[in-house]
């Protein structure tokens, strides 16, 4: 089932800035009905798609990418956290869990 806009969080796959047009993947994949936009005049915009969609856009990095996120891991407790970086974050480990059928929760702020 995809998630909905009250879903609970689960783990972060990836997290980055973006600029103004840095929704066009997304807006791709709702037109092409592979996800779905979940609210409307919520805060923040909320969709949903399967993983099979959404990762490979992920793995390849979206365009538009600006400041960036990078996920560090403790080495003795194994958490991870997302922290400022120029690199882009996203967790392998993370992305690696996925099923190709699982519904992910995608998470739009506009920082402006």
């Amino acid at each position: 089932m995809p998630a909905t806009a009250k879903s609970k969080r689960g783990s972060f796959i990836a997290a980055w800035y973006a600029g103004c047009s840095g929704l066009r993947w997304l807006d791709k994949l709702v037109d092409e009905e592979k996800v779905i936009f979940l609210t409307k005049d919520m805060f923040p915009g909320i969709y949903s798609g399967k993983a099979r969609d959404i990762l490979p856009v992920i793995e390849n990095m979206p365009p538009y990418v600006e400041d960036k996120y990078e996920w560090v891991e403790d080495k003795e407790t194994g958490k991870q956290t997302l922290v400022s970086s120029k690199n882009f974050g996203k967790s392998d480990k993370e992305i690696a869990s996925c099923y190709n059928e699982e519904w992910l929760r995608i998470e739009i702020w506009d920082l402006s």
